[in-house]
């Protein structure tokens, strides 16, 4: 069995059931895995790269009901979870999709967690280019389950995206100009840490299908 990612390498594949898996007071029977080489989730390169050791996939999410990631380094599930009212969250297959508004344009992203940084798609690439000559070129290093790639990409310097009464602001985000023959074709991208990285927390309601951010931190966090 094969997969891919983001980069659209694909990387061999097993499958496996978990009888147990615990996380903090709760037990999870009968988990699903998927199992590939460490090497494929070792992302990035240099001093800058970092390794991914697992990635709690929509199953358990959906099980845990609703969770919180906090910037403190917490997970909360359950009632202990974040209650805020949140922006309509859907499924892309088994990955939370995020509507967000750009330019007064309602899009959908994919979102992922464990992605350090937000990148556009094609579809956005083709809803926008009339605006390329403010966007700059460089050669970037992708990196996702089955290896990192390095492409010529568009440079976004700067993107306002609204997400609900939340306004977010990203620097610096790359835009595939082609397919990848992956799944971030399909939707206008996928957001990433940076997303939510100046946010206290951020919360996915599997329950309500919601998505909320939590307070921005202040400007010296």
């Amino acid at each position: 069995m094969v997969g891919s990612g983001l980069t659209g390498l694909k990387s061999p594949l097993q499958a496996g059931i978990l009888p147990q898996l615990q996380l903090g007071g709760a037990v999870l029977s009968n988990v699903v895995l998927v199992i590939l080489d460490d090497a494929n989730l070792r992302i990035g390169s240099g001093t800058d790269a970092y390794q991914i050791n697992a990635i709690l996939g929509y199953p358990v999410l959906r099980a845990l009901g609703r969770i919180t990631f906090t910037h403190r380094g917490e997970f909360l599930a359950g009632e202990a979870a974040d209650k805020t009212p949140g922006v309509p969250m859907f499924m892309r297959g088994l990955t939370p999709a995020i509507e967000c508004e750009i330019e007064g344009q309602r899009l959908l992203f994919t979102f992922d967690t464990g992605a350090s940084s937000t990148d556009f798609s094609v579809r956005y690439y083709q809803l926008f280019r009339q605006r390329k000559g403010t966007w700059r070129t460089r050669r970037v290093e992708s990196g996702g389950a089955g290896g990192t790639v390095r492409r010529e990409m568009y440079i976004q310097p700067d993107v306002v995206m609204r997400v609900g009464d939340k306004t977010v602001t990203l620097r610096d985000v790359t835009i595939f100009s082609a397919r990848m023959n992956a799944g971030i074709d399909l939707l206008f991208g996928n957001i990433g840490h940076d997303f939510v990285a100046n946010f206290e927390s951020f919360t996915l309601d599997f329950v309500n299908m919601t998505f909320s951010l939590g307070f921005p931190l202040p400007a010296h966090s």
